[in-house]
């Protein structure tokens, strides 16, 4: 009988022992001294020393022993023995026996521990949710407060959420789009381009923005620029694709309306010829055509603009803190894009004679001027860099959306060098990050603007902004600067080949030798 007992205690947790009428208790299973955590010594002692839960509940136990009551239960009680231990205590009438009963223990610690470790997991999750409440509310509060629609979309191309601006716009509301493409949604005249403009953005980060052309829910026609950012999240594939959409339908129709009258279309134009030559010149005026010149370094650019007034720039000035450089590359073209191109100069040029030796706090000044005096549809990317010569030749810079600049080392290695921030003049705030890097001699070092990665040819390729640019670069790689500057630029208009160029051209080099 004994073995039976083990094993129902050792299989089952059962565990039993015996109560009188003075409420002393005899263990008359051994295993349960090892369940309890009990010494071996231990026997006929008052069941309250053993389980104190039962203290103020002796005449309950005395009823139980005297038949009054059937039985007396505690469940749940919690002990560390050799572990972490919880079980029932339960004491029955012996109706043979009189003045006696039966204590009996039932171990529940699995189920118990179970239990515990389900409601911590709902608990972390109740946490987490009420988290995510919180942000989700932030970003929208935050979102609403932009005055142009605002998206926002996963790695995978589909809506997650938008501002009240963008419902405006659309007609849709968010729960119309999340978790849906624009195809889907908007009557759109490629959406192919949406897919590969979001796949280059992933690819290289930064930003880009382009024309689109969609319907809203009325069915009425709009014409759009969209800008996009890309800013990681776990959350969502890796990436969060943020957009910004500014509307120029007016814009549109107006030069829709100018088709009516050829004759008017032609006075127009020729009025439109005359500002744009009246702009290209000072443009190509604006840009500079001498660099600085020492016997530790050449300076060497290409610029091949479109037939259209560009809207890349750059400098090179000279300062007592070394030798500043800047390059950026404004969003659109034409007489707007050199009016903004002339104000860009000038004030670029002023904060690098202030603040040159910082490249962050000049690219943060530009950011915040644009922000609050500029026309808000107008921003650009850039980067702002200077080489100090104290000792050797180190470049420090920062990037705001740019294309990374590309060091070609004398022997051979060649790499994109630093990081970006968002585009300059989105953010009111936006802070810059600042890199360093050591120019030796025979190194070159090389910036240039987007209309080098993102050349098309007949099959509807770009050069693109990963290994097939470094490669590029690496295989044009000559004795001298200017023969290293004019093999890329062949060589990315060889490749282009009778495609027509879409975006200004423009390489800018620096050579330590």
């Amino acid at each position: 009988m004994s073995g039976a007992i083990e094993i129902i205690s050792s299989r089952f947790g059962i565990y039993h022992a015996v109560l009188n009428s003075s409420l002393i208790i005899t263990f008359s299973d051994s295993t349960i001294h090892d369940y309890l955590g009990l010494k071996e010594s231990a026997g006929e002692e008052l069941i309250t020393d053993f389980f104190p839960e039962l203290v103020g509940l002796e005449n309950d136990l005395l009823e139980v022993l005297n038949r009054k009551r059937d039985r007396l239960t505690l469940n749940a009680i919690n002990r560390t023995a050799a572990g972490e231990i919880f079980f029932n205590l339960h004491v029955f009438s012996d109706y043979k026996n009189d003045n006696s009963a039966y204590v009996i223990i039932e171990d529940i610690t699995e189920g118990s521990l179970s239990l515990r470790m389900v409601q911590q997991k709902r608990n972390e999750m109740i946490l987490r949710n009420n988290e995510l409440i919180r942000r989700e509310e932030f970003i929208t509060t935050l979102l609403n407060t932009i005055p142009d629609p605002v998206f926002y979309k996963d790695a995978s191309g589909r809506y997650i959420g938008c501002n009240s601006e963008f419902e405006k716009f659309t007609g849709y509301s968010k729960t119309d789009f999340c978790g849906k493409s624009p195809g889907s949604i908007f009557s759109v005249s490629d959406e192919n381009s949406y897919d590969r403009y979001d796949r280059a953005l992933i690819s290289r980060g930064g930003s880009i923005h382009y024309d689109a052309e969609i319907e809203n829910r009325a069915g009425e026609k709009l014409y759009v620029i969209i800008n996009k950012s890309v800013f990681p999240d776990s959350e969502y594939g890796g990436v969060v694709i943020v957009g910004v959409i500014t509307d120029i339908t007016s814009r549109i129709k107006m030069e829709e309306q100018l088709r009516v009258s050829r004759e008017e279309l032609k006075d127009r134009i020729d009025v439109m010829q005359k500002n744009l030559s009246i702009a290209r010149g000072a443009v190509d005026a604006l840009l500079q055509k001498d660099f600085p010149q020492s016997n530790l370094f050449d300076m060497e650019c290409s610029y091949l603009p479109l037939d259209q007034i560009g809207g890349d720039f750059y400098s090179a000035i000279q300062s007592e803190n070394g030798l500043n450089i800047f390059i950026g590359d404004i969003s659109g073209h034409g007489v707007a894009a050199a009016l903004f191109l002339s104000l860009l100069k000038y004030f670029s040029e002023s904060i690098i004679r202030e603040y040159g030796y910082s490249p962050g706090r000049c690219l943060e000044e530009l950011n915040f001027i644009y922000w609050n005096k500029i026309i808000s549809s107008y921003f650009f990317t850039a980067v702002a860099g200077i080489f100090s010569f104290e000792n050797g030749i180190k470049f420090t810079f920062s990037n705001g959306g740019h294309p990374h600049p590309v060091l070609m080392k004398a022997g051979g290695e060649i790499f994109f060098i630093g990081d970006n921030d968002t585009v300059v003049g989105i953010f009111e705030s936006q802070k810059f990050q600042e890199f360093e890097t050591v120019i030796e001699e025979g190194d070159m070092l090389f910036f240039y603007t987007d209309g080098i990665p993102e050349t098309h040819n007949s099959s509807d390729k770009i050069i693109g902004y990963d290994e097939t640019l470094l490669k590029l670069f690496s295989e044009c790689r000559r004795e001298t600067l200017k023969e290293t500057i004019d093999a890329i630029i062949k060589q990315v208009i060889d490749f282009r080949g009778d495609t027509k160029q879409e975006d200004d051209i423009l390489l800018l080099g620096f050579h330590a030798v």
